[in-house]
């Protein structure tokens, strides 16, 4: 199984939006924290691949979300 990519995101309150919209996509959620996520990609990528499109998916997230930040932790 992948490693899990960690993603902390800004506000509290958008956290269960976030771990719904990761899961529409098949990937496997699990909050850690507040304001942390442990992410295993639903995509078919892996390594650096899984990375890049986790990136761009909390792009488009946040496009959506003004105000929000969710980024990736290493």
């Amino acid at each position: 199984m992948l490693a899990a990519l960690k993603v902390e995101v800004n506000d509290p309150n958008l956290v269960e939006d976030l771990i719904g919209a990761l899961r529409d996509t098949r990937c496997v959620v699990v909050q850690t924290g507040p304001r942390m996520l442990e992410v295993r990609s639903g995509w078919p990528t892996e390594g650096d691949g899984a990375r890049y499109e986790l990136d761009g998916f909390l792009r488009v997230w946040e496009a959506v979300h003004p105000g929000a930040s969710a980024t990736r932790v290493d």
